[in-house]
């Protein structure tokens, strides 16, 4: 019976341990929701986004509301006063270095828009996606 207990401890020892090991490997995240296409607010979005990429983060961009025109090609997006560069150059260098930017389909039709006109690297979302990734998120922040 001793080496009974014995075994199922150790078990149940080495399956915590590995969870604990899990847990220390996976990267924290921030899901980052913009609703605007405004100058100020969408390139410190981007901005706030690019900075967490420099830190290692997992970063998602959700573009909704008038934010999906953020991804249209030929949209005469807002210049960041700090660094010279468009959101849509800002949103290039977020993909370029593994950031990942959802669209809201829903929002994109609304707009008149359809996904060819995105520029590259751009994934148009579904609302379980969208969801799933909020909920994997350690924290989410909205423009």
């Amino acid at each position: 019976m001793k080496k009974f207990f014995l075994m199922a401890f150790l078990a149940l020892s080495m399956s915590v341990s590995g969870l604990h090991a899990q847990e220390a490997d996976k990267k924290e995240s921030i899901f980052i929701n913009v609703t605007s296409s405004e100058n100020i607010k969408a390139p410190m979005a981007i901005m706030f986004a690019l900075k967490g990429l420099e830190r290692k983060l997992d970063m998602t961009i959700l573009l909704n509301v008038e934010g999906v025109q953020l991804a249209i090609k030929g949209f005469e997006a807002p210049t960041n006063a700090r660094n010279g560069k468009t959101t849509q150059e800002m949103l290039a260098m977020f993909i370029q270095q593994g950031g990942k930017v959802l669209v809201c389909p829903m929002c994109l039709s609304a707009l008149g828009y359809n996904k060819d006109q995105l520029i590259k690297g751009v994934t148009v979302s579904k609302a379980d996606t969208t969801f799933g990734a909020i909920l994997a998120s350690d924290k989410v922040i909205s423009y």
